[in-house]
């Protein structure tokens, strides 16, 4: 891949998309997206888009969408074991193709992510090694975080080892019907969707990613001082807290609308099998009538409700299910 100017973000943003890789803007010397926006569902091709963003912040950094531009990256973390990892897996299911390449700048110890053509979810593979795909996004050359990413080499990404979609652990199944991890609940896939979802903390909490974030005046990302919690039983949507001052009083639905999820009639298209509950499409109107859509692969996670019912079901073919008019607090 030819290498662009210097820090020329928007050269390079230009060229990804080109590819079909969908791009979206990332905050300045960070991995996460800019406030304001629904994250890696913004990511588009549109060159004129595109311009207006780089155009506006000529130093952003670069995200790519994995599961919209038809990529699975390859993340490896040597602070996390990844290369031993990646070292026994090749060893019993033999060595990867030559594919595109990048040296990750996001810590003091550089990783890697390599490239691949497919349509698998995001998933972990072992310690220090995850699987960037439908549900995810990655920083893109020549982002600098701590360090720049770089291309160490050219070429196009070569199609996903079969084996990968073996090693991909499946979603952990709630203890009590979907209530004991807050990754279940409506908020918990919401911010899944955008990339914000964090490790499992106690009591089923989660760790996120703070929609407000830019208003902080300190702390890190995905700490504890932002998360979200299981809904009590009998109810779906969950709990927000950020303890910052600048957070305080805002709510779950708060949480959805800065995620894009506005009150309005909203539908879905699902997808059940073995794994659980995956949507195809999930649409609605906002209050002025402007109809928001958010589309994503067969087995990205996404956002359901529990007044959603199935009319048949197996546990491997797709599923019909009946609707309902939803609105976040209406769905408490």
């Amino acid at each position: 891949m030819p290498a662009p100017a210097p820090l020329d973000f928007l050269a390079q943003a230009l060229e990804l998309a080109g590819l079909g890789w969908h791009v979206f803007p990332l905050n300045r010397a960070a991995k996460t997206p800019m406030a304001g926006g629904r994250g890696y569902l913004d990511a588009t091709t549109d060159p004129d888009q595109i311009r207006a963003w780089w155009t506006r912040f000529p130093d952003a950094n670069i995200g790519i969408a994995c599961g919209a531009s038809g990529l699975v990256v390859l993340d490896i973390d040597p602070r996390n074991g990844g290369e031993d990892t990646l070292a026994r897996l090749v060893a019993r299911h033999g060595p990867l193709p030559a594919t595109l390449e990048a040296r990750t700048g996001g810590s003091s110890q550089p990783g890697r992510h390599l490239y691949f053509r497919g349509d698998l979810r995001k998933g972990v593979l072992g310690p220090g090694l995850d699987l960037q795909g439908a549900g995810a996004y990655v920083v893109a050359p020549p982002s600098v975080v701590v360090a720049p990413y770089e291309w160490t080499t050219g070429g196009e990404p070569e199609p996903v080892p079969p084996w990968f979609s073996a090693g991909i652990a499946p979603p952990e199944a709630p203890e009590d019907g979907g209530e004991g991890d807050a990754a279940w609940s409506v908020l918990g896939v919401a911010f899944q969707h955008v990339g914000w979802l964090g490790k499992r903390l106690r009591d089923g909490r989660r760790a996120v990613l703070c929609p407000w974030r830019h208003e902080h005046t300190g702390g890190k990302d995905y700490a504890t001082s932002t998360v979200l919690m299981p809904p009590r039983t009998g109810e779906r949507v969950g709990w927000f807290h950020c303890s910052h001052s600048h957070c305080h009083g805002r709510t779950a639905t708060d949480a959805l609308n800065a995620l894009g999820l506005r009150e309005g009639p909203v539908h879905a298209e699902l997808r059940v099998n073995d794994a659980g509950v995956w949507p195809i499409e999930l649409a609605g109107r906002s209050a002025s009538s402007a109809r928001y859509t958010v589309t994503t692969s067969s087995i990205a996670a996404g956002w359901w409700c529990s007044r959603w019912r199935p009319l048949e079901s197996t546990t491997r073919t797709p599923t019909r299910w009946r609707t309902h008019t939803c609105r976040p607090r209406s769905c408490r």
